[in-house]
């Protein structure tokens, strides 16, 4: 028994939205025809994200992103290092 089971509290009334926000029922066909829709674009997407060397472009970009990190850690160890070998002023 549910919250608004009228037989519980009949007072409350009937509620006008109810069953308003349900789901449909839409025949099974349309939500496979949808899903094959939606697996074709992503496939198609994804082939030419593939194709035209996007992926390609973003991994050099993280490789090159990375190289200058490392080589700003290089110089930075190499500056502390520096400081160390300094005599104390």
């Amino acid at each position: 028994m549910g919250l608004f089971d009228h037989r519980i509290a009949p007072d409350l009334g009937r509620n006008p939205a109810m069953g308003q926000f349900g789901a449909t029922s839409a025949p099974k066909t349309f939500y496979l025809k949808n899903f094959g829709i939606g697996l074709l674009l992503g496939v198609g997407l994804e082939l030419l994200l593939i194709k035209s060397g996007y992926y390609q472009v973003m991994k050099d970009a993280q490789a090159r992103d990375l190289a200058s990190a490392k080589m700003d850690m290089e110089e930075y160890e190499a500056y502390l290092a520096q400081k160390k070998n300094e005599p104390a002023k």
